[in-house]
């Protein structure tokens, strides 16, 4: 069955979910968690997101981002990629450490936003890790307490929402997370059910999201990422090995088709691509031009160039908000 088309939104809100593949761990020590806070801070700075609410749990991360004008696929490609990566170097580990695509809930900010940072920020409280939520370190809601200053949180909005005065917003947004402590999870709003699962607010505010107009890109909008994956799951290696400094035949090859397949994109660029792999630009560029003269004589490689060609170029959704 072919995967639902994620759904952009400039300005919208966004509630992602990323679960450890069969449910396992994803962060071995806090320095895990403070690589991903780096990353995600770069990410920000890169994509233009902002971030109003995080959950680092044992193996599953919550995070509530406002995006900007890049694509939400590929923020988020971004940072499981670069993370996972990380993660299987430490570990001396390979394989997926995400468990499939990401889940992406566009949020109604009007009726459900402060609902869904309250159920974020009270995930370990729920699972009888801490009695309250500031006793839990990696979270945002210390942040809202203004016990922890992490540059990459915009409280702004959220505040905003219980009143206009920072102080009285504060002391209104803490009532409002201890009010929930005692409730019930309101389960009917965040198990997705309902709107193919990738809307969180009411009939209306779905009606809204179509009549703004949803059509096809005119233009691939496929992350390097994105690319990086397709050359991965086509030659059956990790992303680990597509990494690996170590000369192997096999990383040679899926680097030279990557590099060939950017180079031949209108909007990657090899400096990225390098960056990515810390790889040297004018070698990634002689081994795309290698493995483009190799094709011309490899009909199997030729197929496969052209092949992954397609599916990059397939259409992604996209919403103008």
């Amino acid at each position: 069955m072919a995967r639902k088309p994620r759904f952009h939104c400039s300005g919208a809100f966004y509630h992602v979910m990323l679960r450890g593949n069969n449910g396992q761990q994803i962060f071995f020590s806090d320095g895990d968690r403070s690589r991903l806070c780096l990353l995600i801070q770069q990410g920000t700075e890169r994509f233009g997101y902002s971030v109003s609410g995080f959950c680092f749990m044992r193996n599953h991360i919550h995070l509530v981002l406002r995006m900007g004008e890049k694509h939400i696929s590929h923020a988020i490609q971004h940072l499981a990629l670069r993370y996972s990566v990380y993660i299987n170097r430490k570990e001396k580990r390979d394989g997926h450490l995400f468990q499939g695509r990401f889940k992406a809930i566009l949020v109604d900010d009007h009726d459900y936003l402060l609902e869904l940072i309250r159920y974020v920020h009270l995930n370990p409280v729920r699972a009888n890790l801490v009695n309250q939520p500031e006793d839990y370190f990696w979270s945002g809601h210390r942040s809202y307490l203004g016990l922890e200053n992490l540059v990459w949180i915009n409280q702004d909005y959220v505040l905003k929402k219980f009143d206009s005065h920072e102080m009285t917003a504060r002391s209104r947004y803490i009532d409002f997370i201890r009010q929930g402590i005692s409730q019930k999870m309101p389960d009917h709003d965040f198990n997705y059910g309902s709107h193919e699962g990738r809307f969180l607010g009411t009939d209306e505010f779905v009606q809204t999201i179509f009549s703004q107009g949803v059509h096809q890109n005119a233009t691939p909008a496929y992350s390097l990422e994105e690319l990086l994956e397709k050359v991965c799951k086509r030659l059956e290696i990790s992303m680990t090995v597509l990494c690996s400094p170590r000369k192997q035949r096999v990383s040679t090859k899926a680097r030279g088709l990557a590099a060939l397949l950017v180079k031949d994109s209108s909007h990657l660029t090899l400096k990225a691509f390098a960056d990515f792999v810390a790889q040297d630009v004018s070698a990634l560029s002689k081994l795309a031009d290698r493995t483009q003269l190799k094709s011309k004589s490899d009909h199997a490689l030729q197929a496969t160039i052209e092949s992954l060609k397609n599916e990059l170029t397939a259409s992604n959704v996209k919403c103008h908000a």
